[in-house]
């Protein structure tokens, strides 16, 4: 029986489609400002923190472990969003990526917002890649993406974002809800199979997490 290229066509409006979206969610990455719950003017400025050279707005992170056998992997999504007070803060401007052999960065994408709203998106030739530790062989195998924010004075807002795609059921060891930077919202969740058991440990906070079945 002569095979109907039903499927090959379907499969290809699809991959217009996811192509379509991608491109129009990087035009609204590179021209509109749209947080949930965040508007730009709400953000504290230095008279809020005088003592700090930064201020993180948000910081989420996503960890899913899929414990599928066939296909063992575990996803990590990151955000931020930081507002750069002065020139203390301007040591936040280069961003490192680290990873292991067996792990991918993807869908990295960061931009700065300068105080009169103006949005200057890192371009793709301008994240490259690193040993992380060139000095120490025993850990040649971790490298990292790194990229610096452009256009940033004082006042402007730092934000990115990526993925890490990670080769097994491995666990995000660890997440800090206050750094040397004021943090005013973070937000960790972890996503695992429904039959594994969740064992964690908090230091230094009377946060306890919300467990959902």
């Amino acid at each position: 029986m002569k095979e109907k290229p039903v499927n090959k066509i379907c499969l290809f409006f699809t991959c217009i489609i996811i192509l379509v979206a991608s491109c129009a969610s990087m035009k609204d990455w590179a021209s509109r400002v749209d947080w949930e719950g965040i508007s730009l003017d709400s953000i504290p400025g230095k008279e809020a923190y005088p003592d700090a050279g930064s201020i993180i707005v948000r910081e989420v992170g996503k960890m899913e472990i899929i414990g599928n056998p066939e296909s063992r992997t575990s996803l990590f999504d990151y955000h931020t969003i930081e507002k750069i007070l002065n020139e203390c803060g301007h040591d936040r401007l280069n961003i490192a990526i680290p990873y292991y052999a067996g792990t991918t960065v993807e869908a990295v994408a960061a931009r700065t917002i300068s105080p009169d709203g103006k949005i200057t998106v890192v371009t793709p030739d301008e994240v490259y890649e690193v040993t992380y530790y060139p000095n120490f062989i025993f850990y040649s195998d971790q490298r990292a993406k790194m990229f610096t924010m452009p256009a940033v004075e004082n006042g402007s807002i730092i934000e990115y974002r990526y993925r890490l795609r990670i080769q097994g059921s491995t666990f995000w060891h660890g997440w800090e809800f206050q750094q040397a930077q004021p943090i005013l919202h973070s937000k960790f969740t972890l996503i695992t199979p429904s039959a594994w058991s969740v064992l964690y440990k908090m230091y230094n906070t009377e946060i306890q997490p919300a467990l959902d079945d």
